[in-house]
């Protein structure tokens, strides 16, 4: 092999590991891009979900607040039907305070909260809720 042979397999060889080594690179960086965007894909559902189990937690608390509010109300014109609108808006009033209470006086502790009542008034109750669905 001559020289002039071997100085152009030399720069053939060079070539050769320079596009092995833009291969290499280029995949890497299709790589890097990938996981950033799987990344970015991820905190951005991590986010959204957080946002909508939020809401969708205020909205069922809201949506129990309001059931019980209202069952209460229609119970205290079924049991009183002689009280009006002002008269069940006030022990409606009572109850939601008292509402109030139990996440500010009793720190959120439902058995000292429901251990008052027990005391107070020796009434008790269990709940024990059932699905909407007919079994």
């Amino acid at each position: 092999m001559t020289r002039a042979q071997r100085r152009r397999a030399e720069r053939e060889a060079k070539k050769g590991n320079k596009v092995v080594e833009q291969r290499i690179t280029g995949a890497e960086e299709s790589i890097r891009i990938a996981l950033l965007k799987e990344n970015i894909a991820r905190d951005v559902d991590r986010k959204l979900y957080d946002k909508y189990y939020q809401k969708a937690n205020k909205d069922a608390v809201d949506n129990i607040y309001s059931i019980i509010l209202t069952s209460f109300g229609l119970a205290l014109a079924d049991t009183c039907p002689n009280w009006k609108a002002e008269a069940i808006a006030k022990r409606i009033q009572k109850t939601m305070d008292y509402v109030d209470k139990f996440s500010k006086e009793y720190n959120g502790d439902i058995e000292r909260f429901m251990k008052e009542l027990e005391d107070r008034t020796g009434f008790s109750f269990e709940i024990d809720s059932v699905s909407g669905k007919d079994e």
